[in-house]
């Protein structure tokens, strides 16, 4: 591929990276994610675990599958993540009562008080992160990003 492009589109270039929202999106999360690996200090989990945990805190038992697309965690690091997890007696593997191909992921009592202690670490970084907005900026934001989802999962990307 050569650095042409097609005339009627500009090049990244001409819209700048500060004026690029899918590199700011990144920017944001990767932003948002060390923020609470560093408040949550050395011996925090890693962010795949944590999501993991937030997920399953607030969920019934979930297939891996489940539990990857709702963390936003590729099967290689969910598997990884999980092993620790399940190291740490924060979340057990199980196989599902009706179908025993699929293993289904738990938080245990162990996992959910650990959860509870970082809970408000992240919540606090979370309010840190969006001090500035009003509610109606807060909802604006949060059906700009619902609407930015549905099209690229309807567009081939995922859910």
């Amino acid at each position: 591929m050569g650095d042409e492009y097609p005339a009627d589109i500009p090049s990244l270039g001409d819209i700048r990276l500060e004026n690029f929202a899918p590199y700011l999106l990144n920017r944001a999360a990767r932003q948002w994610n060390d923020s609470v690996t560093s408040a949550l200090g050395v011996a925090a989990m890693t962010t795949p675990q944590l999501r993991i945990l937030a997920v399953l805190s607030i969920s019934e038992s979930l297939s891996i599958n489940e539990l990857a697309e709702r963390t936003v965690t590729g099967q290689s690091t969910m598997s990884r993540a999980l092993d620790g997890l399940e190291a740490l007696g924060l979340a057990l593997r199980t196989r599902r009562e009706n179908d025993q191909r699929v293993r289904e992921i738990s938080i245990t009592e162990t996992g959910r008080a650990r959860f509870g202690e970082v809970w408000p670490i992240m919540y606090r970084c979370f309010t840190e992160g969006f001090a500035g907005l009003d509610r109606a900026e807060y909802e604006a934001l949060l059906a700009i990003l619902r609407k930015i989802m549905a099209n690229t999962a309807a567009a081939g990307g995922e859910s």
